[in-house]
């Protein structure tokens, strides 16, 4: 939910506008590459990925940029 609400804020978009991230991608695997467990034993994760036109990237700290126009450049 923090993927979707960080997108539409950066968006300026209702989050009920949007696709369902569980259609995007597979949820409970980022989670669990994002775990505190993971990053403790590997040291900081980070993904990254597009989801409804914006450039997304995550890491274990909890941390979430967003880029709103990054996928319309590709």
């Amino acid at each position: 939910m923090a993927v979707m609400e960080a997108v539409a804020a950066a968006t300026g978009r209702n989050t009920m506008e949007m696709p369902s991230l569980y259609d995007t991608l597979d949820v409970e695997a980022l989670d669990g590459l994002l775990t505190s467990e993971r990053a403790a034993a590997n040291g900081n994760v980070a993904v990254s990925f597009t989801y409804d036109g914006a450039y997304v990237w995550i890491d274990s700290s909890g941390a979430i940029e967003i880029d709103p126009n990054a996928a319309r450049s590709e």
